[in-house]
């Protein structure tokens, strides 16, 4: 596996997998906000699997969102061939730190007071915070509940924190763009 698949399937988290089999419609569709970040992800899929995406401009009246689609069922079998907790324990730390960050680009946000990774799957999150601890050496508080059925894996200390978006790092430019605010306040 290399680091630029290991980044797509943590952004996979984000994505609504499809498997219709009555209808042989098999993919993956992924909806962002923001348009750098999505033409971001269009590049890197172009790039992945040697095809064209088209960016679908979708409006809503809580504001404008982009659309990647996809339909292919060789890509919805490669996809699902990995699991990203087993993926989490047995790569290298090269990939792990990419499969962490998709995930976090797709499922995390950053706040002047912390760094959030969400998701229904307690195991995949003590996943995540395992590797966290043992080889990046950062500290994680406790999954905690954050709405519904979902759960959160915060970072809270302020050098924490740092260690994650100095290690881990953002593609996403509006956590990239923060995390480089910080990095200058902090020097």
């Amino acid at each position: 596996m290399n680091e630029s698949f290991a980044y797509f399937l943590g952004v996979l988290h984000d994505a609504h997998i499809i498997c219709r089999e009555k209808v042989c419609q098999y993919g993956f569709e992924i909806e962002q906000k923001n348009k750098e970040y999505a033409l971001y992800l269009s590049s890197l899929i172009n790039e992945l699997f040697s095809l064209n995406t088209m960016l679908e401009v979708r409006k809503r009246k809580w504001g404008t969102y982009y659309r990647i689609r996809v339909y292919s069922k060789k890509i919805y079998e490669e996809i699902m061939k990995y699991d990203f907790k087993k993926c989490l324990a047995k790569e290298p730390k090269r990939i792990k730190r990419c499969l962490i960050q998709g995930f976090f680009d797709a499922e995390g946000s950053v706040t002047v007071n912390e760094v959030r990774m969400f998701n229904k799957d307690v195991e995949l999150l003590e996943a995540v915070r395992a590797v966290l601890s043992k080889e990046f050496g950062i500290k994680c508080a406790k999954i905690v509940r954050s709405n519904g059925d979902v759960m959160q894996l915060p970072i809270y200390a302020k050098q924490e924190k740092y260690k994650f978006l100095n290690q881990i790092g953002s593609t996403h430019p509006e956590k990239r763009s923060l995390r480089e605010k910080k990095r200058v306040k902090k020097t």
